[in-house]
């Protein structure tokens, strides 16, 4: 399928359903075993259809008896609403929502992505034991109706497959099977030679098929194992509970638990290469989810330990979608007098009331209600709550923004009037959003204080935004952003610095999908200081995917104002005396406004500051509203967490963009950190999607990377901008086979994967910021933990294994590592238990590469290993960095590799008597991916050393929980081919 064809197959608002995606908070809460506020959105684009939410009903509460099986009768689910959009027709049943949103969902309803197609997935970026964002499922796939056949028949029962991705979503576990894809093999040798299966469970009787053909598996040269396309197909009357796990075939019948550190049927194979074990390290899926907060208290005490329940089945309430509501706070205390650059001499009143006005006449959404308040020692109303339809409602509200300071700072009088604006009529508050803009701590001994009222909004189930301008801002201010649910912002007063702008802007955006989609898109955003006379000069790409109503708008500082010009690809140019441009004087704002379709490409911006004027500080932002004939190119940032309080702080830039809900790859995203004080100083950090470091899927368009540059404590305000130069960005559009096993290999579609150009472009999100409370001089932060660690290749006759990683940094993932440790072993288990007392590879063991000058992170890393003669069958290894300083990551995955060569041909075999390189096992043991299983019993053909093919049967048999022996009789099937017959 062209791109064109893919992409407008799907309607734009269908695609934005990711725009806010990585934003989301989950209200879910969890209490004497009980789950509830769990909400399950339907897409506005998807069609009216109450049997949508009569099967959201039966899948939910088969889920919620098998969650209580195999949690072992700690968990079920309680109360769930299922909010429809406000397309859908009123009915008695429904209620309003309150607090429910599509974009703060926890399951969303919505059209298929192209990446999985009909099925069911989690969107995750975070790491082991992290919540994921959100859980997708389609129309189709809840209705049965997907065009393959029966949801049930290609994934298994619609529960189950529920908790599988709820496990995801909720406990940060992985899957357990293969992925080959994204690195996760299908089939591995273990610690004795043997092909093994990569899951929980090696001993389940089944079939292997060619997933594209249906037909026979082919042997990969480069290993010696199956190839990619070789599926492994259970056996569905399997019996006993020992044959899988909720990561690994849920599907199965006798599947009741998740694998866990015990000896038995239930034990976890820690040397499978499969995601789970490469991202959390070896462990079982039991523990990770044992030990999250759901299970175990601060203290370590275990809690919601298991009981017996009469009945969990949930409880369901349908509510319908309402308008955002808004509620702008202003601070006008006399601090807000302040003039944070003597060389501009603009208080921050003037830059407030400028950046808050433009915000109500070009960044909410048409058909929202907004109401407007201000504080200083006691709140004042200044409107209510307003529905936004035309421009005269827009131009009365932003008149109404204050310029004004005096008086103290009760930032709790302004939230509780905030409650008040959007509870009048009687009115239920719950689902309304306040943006509150502060400068300063609170004044001592006003009631209500913002502890108090940050209390009230909590149990009113209002949302916060805060915006914090200067670090002298109150502490709290981002407590109340995340006891509620909210964002929160930061500007320094820099300047050079937007982020005033931009995070208002985001907290506007993030919180509705449907009023994302109609609000413009940021292109473009910066804050200049320009000197007397001084010029700047821009360009700006418009892509076709936006230009819709675009506008580009300049504010300045100095009554003078400035002197500017937007000049088109085509050469036409617009000045102050073009039609297309409006003014407000008092705002010193001037916006070129286009209507219809702007021109693709580049765009000269150029501003000047008069001779007559005092130094300016000028800001430049373009917006423009997507096209009406394809989905936009997004880019959506945020970060792991605002509230750092233990150093070294593990601090993670995030960046996600997409077209559509299809990722682009290889793009230029780089993030601008701004210090706590208010000078020019800022820092860069550029984001990568390789996979490693912070980043936890390559190539999946989200962009990752730690920040480490701390100065001191206090706030560090973080935006990113993504851009496409040189040309080299890529719209990843796939077709997935599945995310999990189907149970008939006759259903699995074909997995394609096709990568397009993607044209230049431009676009800009504020991230947050973060709050750091405890700074400590000196280098805390040691290289990252490689989690890519693979062979390469094996030559059998000298003995070499080649490796290679991705480099981490010399602080986390950024820099340079001084030097690394890599030890081997006979096994992984005494690796994982003891790396330090592990062999060493030493200099003199390798053929090329270094262990003591590391490349720069995220550059790939080769070492060629001589391995010494042994009994050992096989070689066990994994790697560890370290820094100038000593600090030292943790210990990488493992990887493994075979020199054992079991002949069954016995004496005078053709092809002589040892396998090549390519018959070796590289084998990507321990913690590298997720695997499907491998047949009780193939055919696999291999390679020796004079090059020709021989075929074997390979009988795998039950051994222990961490390997299969793996017999190899002669086989007279055809050559090149492997059996798809199962022997039970």
């Amino acid at each position: 399928m062209s791109r064109a064809a893919l992409l407008t197959s799907l309607t734009v608002a269908a695609v934005l359903v990711s725009l806010c995606a990585a934003n989301t908070h989950t209200r879910v809460t969890f209490d004497n075993n009980v789950y509830s506020d769990l909400v399950i959105a339907i897409h506005p684009d998807v069609p009216e259809n109450p049997d949508i939410i009569d099967r959201i009903k039966t899948i939910v509460t088969d889920a919620s008896e098998y969650l209580h099986i195999t949690t072992r009768q700690r968990a079920f689910f309680g109360g769930v609403s299922v909010l429809v959009p406000e397309t859908w027709q009123d009915r008695p049943e429904y209620e309003a929502a309150t607090w429910e949103t599509y974009d703060t969902s926890d399951v969303r309803v919505a059209a298929p992505n192209p990446e999985f197609d009909h099925n069911p997935y989690v969107r995750t970026f975070s790491g082991c034991g992290e919540k994921g964002e959100y859980m997708h499922l389609t129309p189709a796939y809840i209705l049965d109706e997907v065009p393959l056949g029966s949801t049930e028949y290609l994934w298994g029962p619609s529960g189950r497959v529920f908790i599988h991705e709820w496990s995801h979503l909720r406990y940060g576990v992985f899957d357990e099977y293969g992925i080959p894809a994204e690195g996760y093999p299908n089939f591995y040798f273990n610690e004795n030679g043997r092909i093994t299966v990569t899951g929980c469970k090696i001993n389940t009787p089944g079939y292997s098929r060619n997933y594209r053909t249906n037909g026979r598996c082919s042997t990969d040269s480069a290993t010696g194992l199956p190839d990619e396309e070789c599926q492994f197909f259970p056996y569905l009357n399997t019996q006993g509970s020992g044959h899988g796990s909720v990561m690994y075939m849920q599907f199965l019948t006798p599947v009741d638990h998740f694998c866990d550190d015990s000896e038995g049927d239930h034990g976890h194979n820690a040397d499978a290469p499969n995601k789970q074990n490469r991202v959390c390290d070896g462990r079982s899926t039991w523990d990770v989810i044992t030990n999250t907060q759901d299970f175990k208290a601060p203290d370590g005490t275990p809690i919601n330990t298991a009981r017996d329940v009469v009945s969990t089945e949930p409880t369901f309430r349908i509510v319908k979608a309402r308008k955002p509501r808004y509620v702008l706070v202003f601070d006008i205390s006399g601090s807000m007098d302040s003039i944070d650059d003597p060389s501009i001499n603009t208080p921050r009143r003037s830059l407030l009331h400028q950046t808050v006005y433009k915000l109500v006449r070009e960044g909410i959404p048409d058909g929202s209600h907004v109401g407007m308040a201000k504080f200083h020692s006691w709140a004042e109303r200044l409107t209510d709550l307003t529905e936004i339809l035309t421009e005269a409602d827009r131009q009365e509200l932003a008149d109404t923004v204050p310029n004004e300071a005096s008086g103290g700072t009760c930032i709790g009088c302004g939230l509780v009037e905030a409650l008040e604006i959007l509870s009048m009529n009687g009115a239920d508050p719950a689902g309304g959003i306040v943006i509150i803009l502060s400068d300063g701590d609170e004044s001592a001994g006003v009631t209500p204080n913002l502890t108090q009222a940050t209390a009230q909004l909590v149990d009113a189930g209002v949302t916060v935004h805060s915006v914090t301008y200067s670090s002298a801002a109150d502490s709290r201010m981002e407590e109340v952003a995340a006891s509620t649910h909210g964002r929160a912002f930061f500007f320094s007063g820099a300047s050079n610095s937007n982020s005033l702008e931009e995070g208002l802007r985001e907290a506007v955006r993030v919180q509705n999908s449907a009023a994302a989609r109609a609000s413009s898109l940021q292109l473009y955003s910066n804050a200049v200081k320009l000197e007397v006379g001084a010029t700047f000069d821009a360009t700006v790409l418009l892509d076709s995917t936006v230009g819709e109503n675009t506008e580009f708008s300049f504010g300045w500082t100095d009554e003078t104002g400035v002197e500017w010009s937007v000049t088109s690809p085509s050469g036409t140019v617009y000045t102050n005396s073009s039609a297309e441009v409006s003014y407000n004087h008092q705002a010193k704002i001037a916006t070129v406004k286009l209507a219809g379709k702007a021109e693709v490409g580049s765009w000269v911006i150029h501003v000047q500051n008069p001779s007559n004027a005092s130094a300016q500080r000028v800001v430049l932002t373009v917006n423009s509203r997507p096209s009406a004939s394809e989905p936009p190119i997004t880019a959506n940032a945020w970060l792991s967490n605002s509230d750092l309080q233990v150093w070294p702080p593990r601090a993670v830039v995030y960046a996600e963009v997409t077209q559509g809900l299809s990722p682009i790859i290889g793009a230029h995203v780089v993030a601008t950190v701004q210090g706590p004080d208010n000078q020019q100083n800022s820092y860069t950090l550029q984001l990568r999607d390789d996979g490693a470091g912070a980043d936890l899927t390559k190539n999946d368009g989200t962009y990752s990377a730690y920040f480490t540059q701390f100065t001191g404590t206090g706030r560090y305000s973080v935006s990113a901008a993504v851009t496409n130069p040189d040309g080299t960005a890529q719209l990843k559009t796939s077709v997935a086979g599945s995310a999990a096993p189907f149970q008939d290999p006759s259903k699995m579609p074909v997995s394609t994967t096709s990568y397009q150009p993607v044209e230049t472009f431009e676009r800009q999100s504020a991230a947050g910021v973060f709050q750091l409370l405890d700074y400590k001089p000196g280098d805390g932060f040691p290289p990252s933990r490689i989690t890519d660690l693979e062979v390469v290749k094996v030559s059998y006759s000298d003995r070499t294994v080649l490796l290679r990683w991705t480099a981490p940094g010399d602080d986390y993932d950024q820099g340079q590592a001084s030097q690394y440790d890599v030890r081997m072993s006979s096994d992984t288990r005494s690796l994982r238990s003891g790396f330090d007392r592990a062999a060493p590879v030493n200099g003199s063991m390798l053929t090329s590469g270094s262990l003591s000058n590391p490349v720069p992170a995220g550059f790939h890393e080769y070492i060629q290993v001589l391995v010494p003669l042994s009994d050992d069958k096989t070689v066990v290894f994994a790697v560890t960095a370290q820094d100038a300083s000593g600090n030292t990551g943790g210990a990488s995955n493992f990887v493994s590799v075979t020199f054992d060569y079991q002949d069954s041909y016995g004496e005078g075999s053709e092809g002589g008597s040892g396998p090549s390189a390519a018959m070796i096992g590289a084998i990507v043991g321990g913690v590298l991916g997720a695997a499907l299983i491998i047949g009780v019993s193939i055919v696999i053909a291999v390679k020796i050393s004079s090059g020709k093919t021989r075929i074997r049967e390979i009988r795998i048999t039950p051994r222990d929980n961490f390997g299969a022996d793996v017999d190899l009789p002669p086989y007279s099937g055809p050559k090149g081919k492997m059996d798809a017959t199962a022997h039970a």
